[in-house]
């Protein structure tokens, strides 16, 4: 056989547009190790950062590298997740990343904060008002959904916020109002801030999308 054709053929098939990070930690040959960007963006002292690149440069794959470090891993009712139990530790320190050589860091940051993502990927096919309402009343619902326990924190409910209201963003029969859209995720950074007594970090994906489809359609 053709030695050329046997070197071809072993090479690593890489998916484009793959963008889970765990799944290319598993599979090394797909992976080139970024981690160290996630300290230098917390070790940037702006509040907000705005990650530009063309497509299937790797920014899905980012955020969500460090929105698996970064974020706090809880039970259903809330509580925060003992170390042996927690996946994302799990997925950064018993593989051979780059961040895993700054122990001082790993123990300050990783799996401390609540994380709120949100990603604006179909946003591009909205074509009418109604179509765009609708399209964040279901986003609003899926990402209420990543933090169901809420709803099991019985002490968050007591004053100010209202559990009613925050039962609202759940219900696939609740037509959620304009207003209601308007102040979705706010209330729900509210709620992760009360619970966690921490500042909430905050990534957005494809936060473009409506912008190029105005642009490129």
């Amino acid at each position: 056989p053709n030695r050329a054709a046997i070197q071809e053929s072993t090479k690593p098939v890489l998916s484009l547009g793959k963008s889970k990070f765990e799944k290319l930690v598993r599979n090394p040959d797909e992976l080139i190790d970024k981690t160290l960007f996630i300290k230098k963006l917390i070790d940037d002292s702006s509040q907000k950062v705005l990650l530009s690149a063309p497509k299937y440069f790797g920014k899905t794959t980012n955020l969500d590298m460090i929105k698996r470090f970064l974020e706090v891993e809880v039970d259903s009712n809330g509580k925060i997740l003992d170390n042996a139990k927690r996946l994302n530790s799990k997925l950064f320190m018993k593989n051979n990343l780059k961040i895993n050589k700054d122990k001082k860091f790993c123990e300050k940051y990783l799996g401390k904060y609540p994380v709120l993502f949100i990603d604006y990927g179909s946003l591009n096919n909205i074509n009418s008002y109604s179509n765009m309402l609708q399209y964040f009343r279901d986003l609003q619902r899926e990402t209420f959904l990543g933090h169901k326990y809420l709803l099991n924190v019985r002490n968050l409910w007591i004053n100010n916020l209202n559990f009613t209201v925050f039962k609202k963003y759940f219900d696939l029969n609740e037509n959620l109002s304009e207003l209601e859209i308007t102040n979705g995720f706010r209330f729900l950074l509210k709620v992760l801030n009360k619970h966690f007594k921490k500042n909430v970090v905050v990534l957005i994906d494809n936060y473009g999308s409506l912008l190029d489809n105005l642009i490129f359609s």
